[in-house]
């Protein structure tokens, strides 16, 4: 399937520009409607309070793309959430994404340990390095649509309760054979929408956590934790590109504010000018010192993970 990016990343951003609008929203987001005005130390002290994570939806084909994605999150070690399509990975794919992931582990360590890199057990080392990084959890079955009429959804009203609960059986199954340790027993509906019936099973499956963007409804059961998204990188759907933009610096900006920021990838609708924007985003959450999480992470008492931001 050919996907086409939306209408933002279609024209050739201006770098300086782009940044220059993103510190604003950044900074309005953390102080108020005044916060060109206000300090650096007020700024600093407001960000420190802002958690940001990163959920990347439609995984289990590996391309281009996905490998990009996986590279640009290494280099900056930042934690990406991956929500997985059961009927979509195999176990070669998987293997084909492990060994991609250890020659990014072993190609970052070289770059700050090269004495070691000619050392005969240098793979097996480094191999499993920042593996917390990443969080591979369940994402649907086939991620296609049961609804005749509304929005579109997988695990909707129109469903039986035991077609539902043989779908979620069926991916945690496949998901726990597949990738073993590696998976978190975290949903992402597709389409960031579900039935309570559903959640209902997932609780009663011994998940931990539901991911959909915020305001979703129905509420969560009490027995799963909730991690909304608030930032849709690549699936806003507006009349033209400045709308498109105007709405994706209004959606950083209020994630900011309610200090939770949770970000939305789909990396099939990312082009060059998508990459250059997330890694200036990046920058600027590094700039800014949020408290960045992994999404498992922000389902334990401790809220984040505890890594010393440079």
């Amino acid at each position: 399937m050919k996907y086409t990016p939306s209408s933002i990343w279609l024209h050739q951003l201006k770098e300086n520009q782009v940044k220059v609008e993103l510190e604003r929203t950044i900074e309005m987001g953390i102080t108020g409607d005044h916060a060109i005005d206000d300090t650096s130390e007020n700024i600093n002290l407001g960000a420190s309070s802002v958690k940001v994570f990163f959920r990347a939806d439609d995984i289990g084909v590996p391309g281009n793309s996905f490998f990009r994605l996986l590279s640009i999150f290494a280099k900056y070690d930042m934690p990406l959430a991956l929500a997985v399509v059961p009927t979509w990975i195999t176990y070669a794919r998987w293997d084909t994404i492990q060994d991609r992931i250890a020659s990014l582990n072993i190609e970052k360590y070289r770059q700050h340990k090269p004495l070691l890199s000619g050392k005969e057990n240098f793979s097996a080392t480094v191999k499993n390095q920042n593996s917390n990084l990443w969080c591979w959890h369940h994402h649907g079955w086939r991620h296609i649509n049961h609804e005749s009429v509304g929005k579109k959804q997988e695990f909707g009203p129109s469903r039986s309760f035991e077609a539902i609960k043989n779908d979620l059986e069926r991916g945690k199954e496949r998901l726990e054979s597949i990738l073993g340790g590696s998976f978190h027993k975290i949903f992402t509906p597709p389409w960031n929408r579900c039935s309570e019936e559903c959640m209902d099973i997932l609780a009663d499956l011994d998940y931990e956590g539901v991911s959909r963007f915020e305001g979703a409804k129905p509420s969560v059961p009490e027995k799963l934790g909730e991690l909304p998204v608030n930032v849709d990188l690549h699936t806003l759907k507006a009349i033209d590109a400045p709308s498109e933009w105007a709405m994706l610096m209004s959606q950083i900006r209020k994630g900011i504010e309610e200090g939770l920021c949770g970000v939305m990838i789909h990396h099939q609708r990312m082009n060059d000018n998508a990459f250059a924007f997330l890694e200036l985003f990046f920058q600027m959450i590094l700039k800014y010192r949020f408290e960045i999480c992994s999404m498992s992470m922000l389902l334990n008492s401790t809220g984040s993970d505890d890594r010393a931001l440079p």
